[in-house]
């Protein structure tokens, strides 16, 4: 099947229904997620984006390889945007060093398909296209805000304290090798820290202040992203189970921006201002989603699968949390040269000389896929 078909049947049949087109420009350059000019109707998408997509899957399936692949191939497109050269070399030559870990599990393949990079590349895709959507229609927009809205305010988090699953949550990123005294320790800390910060923490109701709904939008995009996908990829493949799969592998999307946001925030130096902002953001985004298709599958499938997506769903969500940035802080030094450097100067040649290295590193990790 081919997945991105979804994207263009979808892309037409909004223009066709709606009158509004949208049009997709591809780059090699600058940010890796898509961005979305709401004055000339146009995304922009950059196709390493795939390659990416790629690398955070196989971390799931693969969790002993570790996240350091991505968090190279992310270092090199910031310092290339920064035109800083020596450093994404750098960067380059490191990733292409561990790639050789990733093949080691070459047995196990089968499991990575290219429907499921391409799927997630659609609802990234389309999350971008419906803020487009919600910028020409205000009644489709108000009507999608509304829904997300009654779903924020029905979602009652005890913000006394830090549940258990945040707890374990925690503890999965301090290292297994410490010393139990300094693990205990850093334990401690972590968790002090977030007992201070758990009333905002878990406090989804600043989403619903009348005056921003910003964020809101945020969560109905992606609403209307995996609404539209699913609705193709059912009249391709109406099987329930397959179609379960199609939606988890949609949610765990949301790990693969949440990891580029707070990847970003903290090599720019906003790890402490956003520490607050990030996991309030993630929670109520995923629980929004989740609800959505929740009672997508209530209405169109029948309660069985409706539970077994929360089940999946939820085992993933773990997963997904504890494979998020455990790497980060290996890179310490790019974090002190993208914080306190100042950009390069752009060289046609030398950006020239390592995109085509770059491309052939690519290239390797797009091999990881199977096709379908």
């Amino acid at each position: 099947m081919n997945t991105l078909q979804i994207l263009t049947d979808t892309l037409r049949s909004i223009e066709e229904e709606m009158g509004i087109r949208i049009r997709l420009a591809e780059t090699r350059r600058g940010h890796l997620f898509p961005e979305v000019d709401l004055n000339t109707g146009e995304v922009t998408f950059n196709t390493k984006l795939r390659a990416l997509v790629t690398l955070y899957n196989y971390m799931l399936l693969h969790p002993d390889t570790g996240c350091d692949a991505i968090s190279l191939y992310t270092l090199y497109n910031m310092y290339t945007d920064r035109c800083q050269y020596d450093e994404a070399e750098e960067a380059l030559a490191r990733l292409a060093e561990v790639l050789p870990l990733l093949f080691a599990h070459g047995g196990k393949r089968d499991r990575l398909t290219a429907q499921s990079v391409d799927l997630q590349i659609v609802f990234i895709l389309l999350h971008e296209c419906a803020h487009l959507l919600f910028h020409v229609n205000g009644d489709l927009r108000a009507k999608i805000l509304g829904n997300v809205r009654q779903r924020i305010e029905d979602m009652q988090i005890d913000t006394a304290g830090i549940p258990d699953r945040m707890r374990t949550y925690i503890e999965s990123f301090i290292p297994e090798d410490l010393p139990e005294a300094l693990h205990k320790e850093m334990m401690q800390e972590i968790s002090e820290k977030m007992e201070q910060y758990s009333n905002e923490i878990f406090d989804f109701s600043k989403y619903l202040a009348p005056n921003d709904d910003s964020m809101l939008e945020e969560f109905g995009c992606d609403q209307v992203a995996c609404g539209l996908a699913l609705a193709r990829f059912i009249g391709l493949n109406p099987k329930g189970d397959a179609v379960m799969e199609a939606a988890i592998e949609m949610f765990m999307a949301l790990y693969i921006l949440d990891y580029d946001r707070c990847f970003r925030s903290i090599y720019a130096g906003q790890c402490e201002e956003r520490m607050v902002e990030m996991p309030r953001i993630a929670g109520a985004r995923h629980a929004n989603l989740r609800g959505f298709i929740y009672e997508v599958f209530l209405e169109h499938a029948n309660r069985e699968i409706a539970r077994e997506f929360l089940r999946q769903a939820e085992a993933r969500d773990e997963g997904g949390k504890r494979l998020m940035l455990p790497s980060v802080f290996d890179h310490l030094a790019d974090m002190m040269l993208l914080q306190h450097s100042e950009e390069g100067k752009p060289q046609r040649t030398r950006a020239l000389e390592l995109e085509k290295r770059f491309a052939e590193v690519e290239a390797k990790i797009l091999a990881l896929l199977l096709d379908t």
